[in-house]
């Protein structure tokens, strides 16, 4: 019984002796591990720095970006969905000055602007180009109404230029047409870009154009009752009868 016990301590003692032995480098696995989560984190809250901070991105990598994630092109990515509880309201504010002037430029339809408005949905998104991360752009996309008329719009929270928009009227009441005469100069002069007419689908209601050399499509449409402005993914443009 007394060589049992004295052989249990050996056991004992053997394996407190090989604990201490390694102990050095477990603690070194679990600097290095701690070290490199640091890093991680670190370089992670620095690219997402400088994403925020980035100034860079033109409009036509931006109007890319965009189009190529709606393409399903796997290096766009969302880095960003949040809530904006606490930017509605400056959001909305650009966002309505913003329409004013697509209205002055005839690519919106004249509707009354009242001062009410109501917020149905609103959120953020930023989309990065994983192979060139200094591109990104930030878009607060919303869906709001106003004196019996709903409306969704997609704006770059730098700019303020607005992407995409659909107006529908909820109460009966008739949209203004817009004007598609010199379309294709009034979208220039917007989006500061060069932009031509791809194709004429129906000469009442709707326009499809290029932009940003041609790797961009945008359809403008507008009759009485809907009027929208809206991007198009490559593989929805080629479905098209050009």
């Amino acid at each position: 019984m007394k060589k049992k016990k004295i052989h249990l301590t050996n056991i004992l003692l053997a394996i407190i002796g090989v604990s201490i032995a390694f102990l050095p480098f477990i603690l070194k696995n679990v600097q290095e591990e701690r070290l490199l989560n640091h890093i991680f984190v670190s370089d992670f809250q620095t690219e997402e720095k400088q994403v925020n901070d980035n100034q860079t991105t033109s409009i036509e990598e931006k109007l890319k970006l965009i189009v190529n994630h709606y393409d399903g092109n796997e290096n766009i990515a969302i880095i960003e969905k949040s809530n904006d509880e606490t930017k509605r309201a400056e959001y909305l504010s650009k966002g309505i000055n913003e329409i004013k002037e697509l209205q002055n430029k005839g690519l919106f339809p004249q509707i009354d602007m009242q001062p009410e408005f109501t917020i149905i949905n609103s959120n953020i998104k930023t989309f990065l180009n994983t192979q060139h991360p200094q591109h990104t752009v930030t878009i607060w996309e919303a869906f709001f109404s106003t004196n019996g008329v709903e409306i969704n719009i997609s704006m770059d929270t730098q700019t303020n230029k607005i992407y995409e928009y659909r107006v529908s009227p909820n109460n009966n009441k008739p949209l203004s047409i817009t004007d598609h005469d010199q379309t294709t100069t009034k979208l220039a002069n917007y989006f500061n870009v060069k932009v031509s007419e791809k194709k004429l689908i129906d000469k009442r209601t709707e326009k499809i154009y290029t932009l940003a050399d041609e790797d961009v499509f945008i359809s403008f449409f507008s009759d009485r009752y809907f009027a929208s402005f809206y991007l198009i993914p490559a593989f929805e443009a080629e479905k098209r009868p050009f």
